[in-house]
């Protein structure tokens, strides 16, 4: 199940540095189904894998870059209303994208994982 809300007015930092005033965030708590299909099977068949939740923040033009794909830290989000939100849990960022709509507005994402304990 994903969860996205309007992010107006969230502020996201990840390791004490501020990286975004985001526009949109969103949660997944999914998991990765595993194969196990045998030779005598009509139809492929599933088991429920290992949950993976991942936390994907978007932001208009080109954010902070100081966060490099492969840090670890802590990541705060603080959204003062409709809902509240203040969280914070150590994080893996994961991934950080740039790209241009057909508006030619820039977006920045940045994904971010649970980190080991």
């Amino acid at each position: 199940m994903a969860a996205k809300y309007s992010a107006a007015g969230t502020a996201i930092v990840f390791n004490t540095t501020y990286l975004v005033e985001a526009t949109s965030i969103e949660f997944k708590d999914g998991g990765n189904a595993l194969d196990v299909t045998t030779t005598v099977d009509t139809t492929k068949a599933y088991i429920a894998g290992v949950p993976d939740p991942e936390c994907t923040v978007e932001c208009e033009g080109q954010c902070n870059t100081a966060a490099v794909v492969g840090s670890s830290g802590t990541l705060a989000i603080t959204k003062a209303s409709n809902p509240t939100i203040s969280l914070g849990f150590s994080a893996l960022l994961t991934d950080r994208s740039i790209s241009i709509g057909n508006d030619g507005k820039l977006t920045t994402s940045y994904t971010f994982k649970p980190l080991a304990a």
